[in-house]
Formats: C-alpha cells, structure tokens, sequence
C-alpha cells in the first residue's frame, strides 16, 4: 500500500475526528459563556490548568467527557447562582423573612435589580441566589452598613405624554415599535401613556429617557406650563424628587 492510498483511509477518520473536536470546543465555548465565566475563573472552577482550557476554548485540542461533565455541572450551578428570584423567593430559599430582604435592599445590604413589572405602583424587586448568599455572609446580623450601590429610580415628569409623542415622531416609530424597544407588553401601554390614562413607571421611564437622550444629545427638558417646572429631569434619580421643608 502506498502513501496516497493510505491518506485516503484515513482521509474519513481525520474529517470524522476535526467534527468531534469541533463538536466539543463549541460545546465547552457555549457552557463557558452560558455560565458567565472567563477562561481563567472556569479554569478554576471546573480544576484545571489555564492552558488546557484556552486549548479547548479554541478548538486546538479536544475535550476529554470527563472535564465536558464537569464543565456542564459547573455552568449549571453558576445559571442557578445568577437566576434572578423575587424577594419573597429568595427568602423561602434562605430561610430568613422576606421583610428583612425587603429592608437590606432599602438600606443597599442586598444587591437587586428592579423589574418591569410593577405591584401596587412600585417596581418589583428581584435578586440572585448569589446576592443573597453574599448578604447572608457580609451583612446578615451586622449593624454596619455596606458600601453598595442601590440602583436608582428616575422621576417620571408630569409632561410625560408630551415628551412620548415628541420622542416617537423623532425616532419615526410606531407606538408598537416604541414598546418592543422599552419592552413595554403592547402598543395598548404606549396609547395609555400618551392619553394619560396611565404613568409610565420609573423603571420604563428610565428606558424612555435614555432614547429621549440619544435621539436628541441632551437631557429633556419639561414643557412650560405643564407642571413639570418644579420636578427633576427624567434621569434626577427618585430620591431628589422630595421638596426640601420650608424653614
């Protein structure tokens, strides 16, 4: 048998390994980013060398089953940790009362993020397993207050209707087209706005105020004569909205 005949058996073996390896660096890819880890923090987590998973990563080398299990527990176990859980949730989880989750993430203890969804007027607010872990073991049961940033609310001003339609004809867009691009549930919402027959919140206004900024390069102003001369700008955060006491 000659050179070219052996290249040629084994010419289906090379093209059936490269889709192996192909098959499984994109895998290992997919759970690295699925989990929300750089090269180096996976590398740690699943036990292995830094240069063996840059390896796997790019696709020189294959990745053995056994690291490929432990890649898949591991990326399964950071997409719970960062599962985003309303307060009362979290709480069950971690066996405390949800009023002492409501009150760290008041006072910047826990670390929340607040929903498009509102409850009784207010902005729903939801939090990791991650998040709670980490209030369990800094905060919890400690009187000292943690240096973190509680994210702020924008004021909704009261010619809220005004500034839509003058936002909408600018950025030529429907009133469907405005609420899939705040993610607002339906064009009905937008119509609701703009009729005033309801306010937007101020988790949807701070997504309005960023396209009322970067349609126009500036921060919007209230109209005159609409009210709105006494209220902060939509992106003052909401607790400059209270009016200081008279003397």
């Amino acid at each position: 048998m000659n050179a070219e005949d052996h290249r040629r058996r084994l010419a289906p073996r090379a093209r059936q390994w490269q889709r192996v390896i192909g098959d499984t660096m994109n895998v290992f890819r997919h759970l690295r980013r699925e989990a929300g880890c750089s090269q180096e923090e996976l590398a740690g987590l699943v036990g292995v060398s830094l240069e063996s998973c840059r390896a796997w990563d790019s696709g020189r080398r294959a990745v053995p089953a056994d690291v490929l299990a432990r890649t898949r527990r591991v990326a399964a176990e950071q997409a719970a940790q960062q599962e985003l859980l309303t307060l009362p949730q979290l709480a069950l989880e971690l066996g405390v009362h949800k009023s002492t989750l409501q009150l760290a993430a008041r006072r910047g203890r826990l670390e929340v993020r607040f929903g498009k969804r509102s409850v009784y007027g207010r902005p729903s607010r939801r939090a990791t397993r991650a998040a709670g872990r980490a209030f369990l073991m800094d905060a919890y049961h400690r009187r000292t207050r943690l240096p973190i940033s509680v994210p702020s609310l924008i004021a909704v001003p009261d010619d809220y209707d005004l500034q839509l339609k003058r936002l909408r004809h600018g950025l030529a867009m429907t009133q469907e087209g405005l609420a899939r691009r705040i993610g607002a549930a339906g064009k009905a919402v937008v119509y609701q706005w703009e009729s005033r027959k309801r306010a937007p919140s101020p988790v949807f206004w701070r997504e309005i105020a960023a396209l009322l900024i970067l349609s126009t390069g500036s921060t919007p102003r209230p109209e005159h004569g609409s009210g709105a001369n006494d209220l902060p700008s939509p992106t003052a955060p909401m607790d400059q909205r209270r009016t200081p006491r008279s003397a």
